[in-house]
Formats: C-alpha cells, sequence, structure tokens
C-alpha cells in the first residue's frame, strides 16, 4: 500500500443479495458514474460536508481530493479486498469508448473482467487501437469512421492503449476482478452501490499517483463514507 495522507469517516451500508458465495449477483446499479447524488455546481476546495451527509442508501461514498483539496476527476475507487467469491453477470452490451478530436473519450475506463470494449471512431480520419501490455496485447489495426471495433479484455489489471496513427493518444483499461468499483465526477465524488455487508480494502487510483487503500466497514445501518485526501 502507498503511503498516503487519509481522512476516513467510514460508516457502514446494507446487504445486498450478492452476499452469498453460491449465488450469482447483478452488477450494481450505476457503477461508472454518481453524478446525480447530489446537486452540481463548482467544486469547493476540500471535502464538501453538506454533498456527503446527504448520501443514503446502501452504498460505499466519498470524495478524493488531492494534498491541496481540489477535487480528483477519473479516479478509480474499487472495493479490493474482502468479498466472497462469487461469479458476476456480465455487461450484456460493449462498453463504447469513443475516439474524438484524436482523444478518446473516456480516457480512464474501469471495467470488469471479461467485458468487451467496443473502440468507435467519431473522427474523419483513420484510428488504429493497439496495446502492448502485459496484460492485454492487440492491434485492432485502420479504420474509418464508418466502423467500429471490439476486443475483449479477460484478465485483470492496467491496459494502457494507443493509436497507432496518432501517437499523442492515450487512454488506461484498469480491469477490475469484481463489478464493485465507480470513477469519480469533477467534484471528486463517487458511489459503489450494493455492496453485500462486509470489512473491505477500498482502493483509490489514478493514472498519475498510483494506487493508496482504505478501510470500509459495509453494514445494513448506514451508508460508507470515505474521505481520501491524495499525497
Amino acid at each position: 500500500m502507498l503511503g498516503c495522507g487519509l481522512l476516513a469517516a467510514v460508516v457502514a451500508c446494507g446487504k445486498s443479495e450478492a452476499s452469498s458465495g453460491a449465488s450469482v449477483p447483478s452488477l450494481p446499479a450505476a457503477p461508472i458514474t454518481a453524478a446525480s447524488a447530489a446537486p452540481q455546481g463548482s467544486a469547493p476546495v476540500g471535502f464538501d460536508d453538506r454533498l456527503l451527509s446527504a448520501v443514503s442508501g446502501k452504498v460505499i461514498a466519498g470524495q478524493v481530493v488531492q494534498a491541496d483539496g481540489h477535487p480528483v476527476n477519473e479516479a478509480v475507487v474499487h472495493v479490493k479486498d474482502g468479498l466472497t467469491p462469487a461469479k458476476y453477470v456480465m455487461p450484456k452490451d460493449p462498453i463504447v469508448v469513443d475516439q474524438r478530436q484524436k482523444t478518446f473519450v473516456p480516457r480512464v475506463v474501469p471495467v470488469l473482467v471479461g467485458t468487451t470494449l467496443m473502440f468507435k471512431n467519431s473522427d474523419p480520419v483513420l484510428h488504429n487501437v493497439y496495446s502492448r501490455s502485459g496484460v492485454k496485447t492487440f492491434d485492432l489495426g485502420a479504420y474509418s469512421n464508418q466502423e467500429a471495433k471490439s476486443t475483449l479484455f479477460d484478465k485483470a489489471g492496467r491496459v494502457d492503449v494507443f493509436c497507432a496513427i496518432h501517437t499523442n493518444m492515450h487512454a488506461v483499461v484498469l480491469v477490475l476482478d469484481n463489478p464493485y468499483f465507480a470513477k469519480t465526477d469533477e467534484r471528486g465524488y463517487f458511489e459503489i452501490r450494493e455492496v453485500p455487508d462486509g470489512s473491505y480494502t477500498v482502493a483509490f487510483w489514478t493514472d498519475t499517483k498510483g494506487e493508496t487503500e482504505m478501510h470500509a466497514d459495509v453494514t445494513a445501518d448506514r451508508p460508507a463514507v470515505l474521505r481520501a485526501r491524495l499525497p
């Protein structure tokens, strides 16, 4: 675990039907974003107590900020340890990563292992998506905006994705072994829904800071609220 200055306020949330190792749990609702959880507005510096006090339901939620208090956007927050082994229901449709104005959108993509990603081309030029990562090596070849190409991410880990034609293009696919994850919004806010009762290690990952961990206890009484200040 990387050293970090972390402020934690950890309380608990409710039990889902996914708590049994013998069952096949569904994916948590809306695992990627939490933009609807609180009113939008300019993000304050430091933790937003009004935002965090409004958290309710069976969730692990919170904020991720930099050392100076500014919110961290596109941090991936996921339950790293403590889950009972289980088989998870895979997304029915591929997750789409677009290429617009020679940029991958979104640039950071957390997915459950076994997920298919579709790389769409919305530019009037050719793109050639590829990766040489040990977790996943692939080359989709050059294709126009009349096409979209897909690939399966079947091993957990970090996959750096590039375009062979436009060398400044870069995306990161973070392949995770369970569906209990979220990505922070512009306020640094996240929500992970329907986490089973238990004691967990929760990881906070960013492309520049790497990974930091915190502890969370989840019960049926109230949500778990985490405040993470990255080094």
